[in-house]
């Protein structure tokens, strides 16, 4: 009954991690995926009849007919957040995005849920100690990365979450080869893949749990395979008509027996594939051609989605597990290995691809955690436990506080309000928010809006061209300031100096005081843990670009002091 008790602990306080600072950017939209879903939300309307819906040609749920010509997330979050907020009033662009980030907050505590229950499992299969289930779903609740995309609304969290009940479903019917589990698990994975389509990785392990399920049962091979057919045909009918109910624009017509895939929707895929190539200079795949495969994503997931003694304690998991022969979770670490080996070799190597891993690393943590525990134990060392946990703790609880205070664009933005004149000339860059932001009235402040002062772009990402060259210069002539939302820009295209070696000098002159401008602001807001007469932040803009663009960016705002002669 303990236990009990410490789990709905863990729950709330899980499910609070998620929704603290829901609102962590002011209702200013500053995340741009988040952003283009909110505005599809927002433009769609509730078919008037199921046939409607089903039929992607009439459907007002399809992006394709609200003029989103480009849409390559499910629509099953979408159509879930759109029913929400009609029901609960709040169809606006504010509300759809709230609306979103609290359904992604509780489907990642669902996935917590996942986690527990698959430990239990294992504990009762296996013998281990109740107490590996309880720190498993408090490593999942303090885990950086799904507590960073519990905070947007996309996609990933919805996958997430219903990729585990169907895998739970498949772990329970290798235990036991019962219909019923394969129903859940194909459904669930129809949901999934209708959330996102990269779901599909997962259908390996589902797979194998099942064909192992019927194969481990005692019976002759004839009434196996009678069995495999059975289920395998109501697993891929269950699974095909949840995905078409989760999806429908993925398909050609509203015919469910049209199997035909739709063809804007394959283009979409196509030309995605196109842009993220290596030879590409699509911008937001620049930042990809220096990283090193492998290395960059684990060195992501060790130092900021998990945080390095997290990550520690994970690794000693899998050591541990290594040493044991409890099939599944073999089979469960080879997954893991193969997934990440393809998805670490990719050229995008973006930290919320491996997020799907974070479930597992929290159960291994557990592992960990409890086989150190053992060790100290047996040496009287019980402090030593208790410091474990504050030392992964440190991290999350860090990172979290970036929700407690104003994102920084929206610091930046009052900065410049109060500092910079009306009718002054600034330049932003491509591919980045322009700053400042309109700012609304609060109390006796007055609003303010971005329309008070002229804007002009930087095409940064552009080739180096003789041409891009006489645009940068005339444009950082005619300025008065230079700001940098974020280190989008720089944080890229200084990766590969060879690529622009232009634009790369233009950033060694400008921060090193040679460019004619100077430095009058660097507003950060770094993760930061603080004690009243003590604090530490850390500065994470090392990491992986999207880790920081979004909820917690720096910005560096530069003022002309002199003319530059290029």
């Amino acid at each position: 009954m303990k236990y009990r008790v410490l789990f709905a602990i863990i729950l709330v306080c899980a499910f609070l991690l998620r929704v603290y600072g829901l609102n962590w950017d002011q209702n200013q939209h500053l995340h741009p995926d988040e952003r283009f879903l909110a505005m599809v939300t927002s433009a769609a309307k509730l078919p008037l009849s199921f046939g409607d819906y089903l039929n992607p040609a009439v459907s007002t749920l399809n992006p394709y007919n609200l003029n989103f010509n480009f849409f390559v997330y499910g629509t099953m979050p979408m159509t879930l957040v759109k029913l929400v907020a009609v029901w609960g009033r709040a169809d606006t662009l504010d509300g759809i995005t709230l609306i979103g980030r609290f359904l992604s907050a509780v489907a990642d505590v669902g996935s917590l849920l996942m986690v527990f229950l698959i430990a239990r499992f294992f504990e009762k299969k296996y013998g281990w100690h109740y107490s590996i289930k309880i720190l498993a779903a408090f490593f999942y609740g303090i885990a950086v990365l799904p507590i960073q995309q519990a905070h947007y609304y996309t996609v990933d969290t919805f996958a997430t979450f219903f990729s585990f009940i169907s895998l739970f479903a498949a772990i329970l019917y290798y235990q036991r080869p019962q219909l019923r589990f394969a129903l859940i698990s194909a459904l669930c994975v129809g949901l999934a893949i209708g959330s996102k389509i990269a779901s599909v990785y997962i259908l390996p392990i589902l797979g194998i749990f099942h064909i192992w399920g019927i194969l481990k049962r005692k019976d002759r091979m004839g009434p196996k395979l009678t069995l495999a057919t059975l289920h395998m045909a109501a697993y891929i009918l269950i699974a095909y008509v949840a995905l078409r109910m989760a999806d429908p624009r993925m398909f050609e017509t509203g015919n469910i027996f049209d199997l035909t895939l739709n063809r804007q929707y394959l283009q979409n895929i196509a030309q995605l594939k196109d842009l993220v190539k290596r030879d590409s200079l699509f911008p937001p795949t620049v930042q990809w051609l220096s990283k090193t495969p492998l290395v960059f994503p684990l060195q992501n997931i060790v130092f900021f989605g998990l945080g390095w003694p997290y990550a520690a304690l994970a690794a000693t998991g899998i050591v541990v597990m290594l040493r044991k022969k409890e099939k599944e979770i073999w089979l469960i670490m080879l997954w893991m290995l193969a997934f990440f080996l393809y998805q670490g070799s990719q050229v995008v190597m973006t930290m919320r691809y491996f997020y799907i891993l974070y479930p597992f690393l929290a159960l291994f943590a557990a592992i960990g955690t409890f086989s150190a525990t053992d060790f100290f134990v047996k040496r009287k060392l019980l402090q030593s436990i208790i410091l474990l946990l504050i030392a992964a703790s440190v991290w999350p609880f860090a990172f979290v506080s970036i929700y407690s205070r104003p994102h920084s664009r929206v610091t930046a933005s009052k900065w410049i309000f109060e500092h910079i004149p009306a009718q002054s000339r600034i330049v932003y860059e491509h591919w980045d928010d322009i700053l400042p932001v309109s700012l609304p009235a609060q109390g006796n402040i007055p609003a303010h809006f971005a329309q008070q002062y002229q804007h002009t772009e930087l095409p940064v990402f552009y080739p180096d061209t003789p041409a891009k060259r006489v645009e940068i210069e005339q444009k950082l002539s005619e300025a008065d300031y230079y700001i940098l939302s974020s280190n989008r820009g720089y944080g890229s295209i200084m990766s590969v100096p060879s690529r622009y070696p232009y634009m790369s000098q233009v950033y060694q002159e400008l921060f090193a005081g040679k460019r004619g401008y100077r430095l009058i602001a660097d507003i950060t807001s770094y993760p930061t843990i603080n004690l009243g007469l003590w604090s530490v932040s850390f500065n994470d803009q090392w990491s992986e670009e999207a880790f920081t663009v979004y909820d917690h960016p720096s910005v560096l705002i530069y003022q002309k002091v002199y003319e530059n002669s290029p």
